[in-house]
């Protein structure tokens, strides 16, 4: 299961994580699997508020790669419109997608040093480990 909840750190859904569609009441978000009967209801609603980071890296990594994606476009089109004319190319959205950007590559810097740990058995215990590489 570590290898799962490290997987939903990064924002990647699996069998144990799962991805739950917004509902009318509820936005869209990661959780453990309903059908595992692996784990107590206060281990499952830790993992569920733990995995809710993943899911927000995921939507800030959708983000950037939308504003590098917009970037590009309008400086394809700057030729012939002028800079930043059309194709919403935003300065603004584009320094903020570089700046978390650079968040998010430090982030994942330390989500896969925290996976090297425990796959050679440094860390002790999974909450111990996410405590140290997320503080």
């Amino acid at each position: 299961m570590v290898p799962e909840v490290l997987l939903a750190l990064l924002g990647v859904s699996g069998e144990v994580i799962i991805l739950v569609p917004a509902t009318g009441t509820h936005p869209a978000r990661f959780a453990v699997n309903p059908d595992l009967d692996l784990l107590e209801p206060p281990e499952r609603a830790s993992l569920d508020r733990l995995v809710q980071i993943g899911y927000a890296f995921r939507e800030l990594e959708r983000f950037v790669g939308r504003e590098h994606t917009a970037s590009a476009l309008s400086a394809v089109g700057a030729a012939k419109d002028g800079p930043r004319r059309g194709n919403n190319g935003s300065l603004y959205r584009n320094a903020l997608a570089s700046g978390v950007n650079d968040v998010l590559t430090t982030y994942e810097a330390n989500i896969l040093r925290l996976e090297q740990d425990i796959l050679r058995g440094a860390l002790p215990a999974l909450p111990a480990a996410l405590e140290s590489a997320l503080s």
